[in-house]
């Protein structure tokens, strides 16, 4: 049986180019709770149905984003508008059956922005076809969105760039 950072190592090896901040923000925690190599449905959509190749082949930069709905992929949209839906407005939905904790997640990134004025965390995005999608951070970005949509209100913080790790293909 091998130990997590042993994991780890053989799961770096397969994605030589993923930075190690990266690794650590987005698969790190996946490895832990689904094992390595990828398999299955799960692991299906935390590669975004792309294969390890793929991935393999892209070029990370870690740079500040103008992050609008408008740059978001529909599927992120949609997304963060199902988190913002199970959050804020309480329906029940794929995400708050998904991920059980994601009220508390998604206020606990907001009371953190309206103090901080930014998020919390680095992003993971995937640029392609000129749009993102969030690979790591939908509770941000769906905070992010939320509070871009009542801007104009007093106290609310106007945050429109937000430090992202950014994959494209070479």
């Amino acid at each position: 049986m091998s130990t997590p950072e042993q994991t780890f190592a053989i799961a770096k090896l397969a994605l030589p180019s993923v930075p190690d901040e990266v690794f650590a923000l987005w698969l790190n925690d996946r490895i832990r709770q689904n094992g390595w190599p990828p398999e299955g449905d799960e692991w299906e959509g935390f590669l975004f149905g792309e294969s390890l190749h793929f991935w393999s082949q892209l070029k990370w930069s870690k740079r500040r984003v103008s992050l609008t709905a408008e740059a978001l992929s529909l599927a992120s949209r949609r997304t963060a508008m199902l988190l913002y839906e199970a959050s804020v407005l309480k329906q029940e939905n794929i995400m708050s059956h998904y991920i059980p904790n994601t009220r508390e997640r998604f206020a606990s990134v907001m009371a953190y922005a309206i103090e901080h004025q930014a998020l919390p965390s680095t992003i993971v995005l995937l640029e392609r076809n000129g749009r993102f999608d969030v690979i790591e951070g939908n509770h941000r970005v769906a905070v992010l969105l939320g509070l871009q949509s009542v801007k104009d209100h007093l106290g609310v913080p106007n945050i429109q760039e937000v430090e992202a790790w950014v994959a494209k293909l070479a």
